[in-house]
């Protein structure tokens, strides 16, 4: 695909990286561009200068907040109807801020989220249009998480994630638009000066600088100049890396499959969960019921389910405190997603057992139609419930340690494209977990952090999905129609496994109703080394 003669929308671009790549890309003939950003960003002085240099009225500065959606709206239905057309869009906007992971999390997952649904309906030959090319601006440390900023890597994998499935072929038969996903490395930008800034509470910004320290540096001219190749030349779901000012390079996730770990290479741990005391949220849910009981069989001393299905909830509790033990079992409702209510829960469920060795993160939705939802249960609730699981176990605060189980899923590692926000989701809870699992968080608390990646099991979320909250119902239900969900019994006795025996960091598969086994993830950026053929 060609830039002469192209109508760009790019988000984020008054500055840095976005500003460079209105720059290039007008430098290779692009008709138009429009700029999307907040209105205190200085976008207007940007596109009259980008005018000045390059000629009258081919900028435009548009005063846009990715998080609000009408405005978001708004911003490409006006750059649609003054240039007449588009062609390309760059989500760019992106802020680094573990310490205020909600509103990170809004900026740069949902908004990504917005602005390729949004660039579907202005470049999708399904709806008229000649199809085009959505570029994603992820980061390396979405393929390589750093231990400082968990929550920031997180979700730059979520984009990853994001658009590992809408680049599926699935979509681009259909609609004809590219997506493809650039990861700069450590570029001169505020955002990377002010990051070490903006971390969680205890980690100390010279840790930070110092861990930026050991990446190669660049310029923001070297990926906006990658940009230009990859819009000029890569094919559809290719995801490509900038850094240390080399040209770009293209990266290919590997298969879930080829990284399986033989159980003779594991090195065990030995938790015992008799008389331990276990949280489980979204533990009304089919998983975390077989949860339950699986730990009180094991001889836990007491487990609290957090969900938010009261009759149910209570319900449950009674049952299994009939079969294990009265007071064995505690239900409490909340809604993981109101942050508030979420901590005054979590306080009340440790005091009730009096202290907390096990906490399981399994609150799930699937939500493809109301994707805001999705995200703030599968992604900020298990944040949440992870920082308020440290803080209570951490030794370094007083706590025993201990272990935490966040509850991904396959999809997490390969993607899917009928369910793009769940498959989002579940990539950022894997890089979340393993960023708070390296040495640096675990020295300090003496909390491993493991991850549990089901495939389709009885009961679950996905087996019951509701046709209303998904965009393609009946292409789910024929891709899924060759495969025999799995017992949910055979994924709780994974579970316990892990927890007596999983080592930090770890990533365990539980599919096919066999026993679970670890997956090791690569280190480090996977190289592919190929020739490009323009498209």
């Amino acid at each position: 695909m060609g830039i002469k003669d192209k109508i760009v929308l790019i988000t984020g671009a008054a500055n840095s990286i976005g500003y460079s790549t209105a720059q290039d890309l007008l430098r290779n003939g692009a008709a138009h561009i429009a700029i999307l950003d907040l209105p205190n960003s200085g976008g207007e002085k940007s596109a009259a200068n980008l005018n000045s240099e390059f000629g009258e009225n081919k900028v435009i500065f548009l005063p846009v907040d990715v998080m609000k959606s009408k405005e978001f709206e708004d911003g490409f239905k006006k750059t649609y109807e003054t240039f007449k057309g588009l062609d390309i869009v760059i989500n760019n906007a992106g802020i680094s801020d573990d310490s205020n992971w909600e509103k990170m999390n809004d900026i740069n997952i949902n908004g990504v989220i917005r602005g390729i649904l949004l660039g579907y309906d202005y470049l999708s030959k399904e709806k008229g249009h000649n199809g085009g090319t959505i570029v994603n601006i992820a980061s390396i440390v979405g393929l390589d998480p750093i231990v400082t900023a968990p929550c920031y890597s997180a979700s730059k994998c979520a984009v990853i994630g994001l658009s590992r499935s809408f680049g599926d072929s699935y979509y681009y038969e259909k609609t004809g638009v590219r997506i493809l996903t650039m990861c700069p490395g450590v570029t001169t930008t505020p955002l990377i000066s002010e990051a070490a800034k903006k971390l969680l509470s205890w980690v100390p910004s010279e840790d930070a600088l110092k861990e930026l320290k050991t990446l190669p540096v660049q310029k923001v001219d070297n990926v906006s100049q990658g940009m230009v190749h990859i819009l000029k030349n890569a094919k559809n779901g290719t995801i490509w890396v900038s850094e240390g000012g080399e040209p770009v390079y293209e990266v290919r996730i590997p298969e879930r499959h080829t990284l399986k770990v033989s159980r003779d290479d594991t090195k065990d741990q030995n938790m015992q969960i008799k008389d331990k005391k276990a949280i489980i949220t979204g533990g009304v849910n089919t998983l975390g019921l077989a949860f339950a009981r699986e730990l009180l069989r094991n001889g836990a001393a007491m487990v609290i389910l957090i969900d938010d299905q009261e009759s149910i909830g209570r319900v449950a509790a009674e049952t299994l405190n009939s079969e294990f033990g009265k007071n064995r079992v505690l239900y409490l409702s909340c809604d993981v997603t109101n942050s508030s209510q979420f901590d005054k829960i979590f306080k009340e469920a440790t005091t009730a057992l009096g202290g907390l060795d096990i906490l399981i993160n399994n609150a799930e939705t699937i939500n493809e139609v109301t994707f805001n939802k999705a995200i703030d249960v599968n992604v900020t609730a298990v944040f949440r419930a992870t920082l308020l699981g440290i803080q209570q176990m951490g030794k370094d605060l007083g706590g025993k340690g201990g272990v935490i189980v966040n509850v991904a899923s396959i999809l997490g590692l390969d993607g899917f494209p009928l369910l793009p926000a769940y498959a989002t989701a579940k990539h950022a809870v894997l890089s979340f977990s393993r960023s708070f699992a390296h040495t640096y968080h675990y020295q300090r608390s003496g909390v491993r952090v493991v991850v549990l990646c089901p495939g389709l099991t009885a009961g679950s979320s996905i087996e019951n999905l509701n046709a209303e909250n998904i965009e393609d119902s009946e292409g789910f239900v024929k891709a899924i129609e060759n495969f025999s969900p799995q017992r949910v019994e055979s994924v709780a006795h994974g579970l316990v496994y892990m927890i007596r025996c999983a080592q930090n960091g770890s990533v365990w598969v539980s599919e096919n109703s066999k026993p679970v086994y670890e997956i090791q993830l690569p280190n480090t950026l996977p190289r592919k080394c190929v020739q490009v053929e323009d498209i």
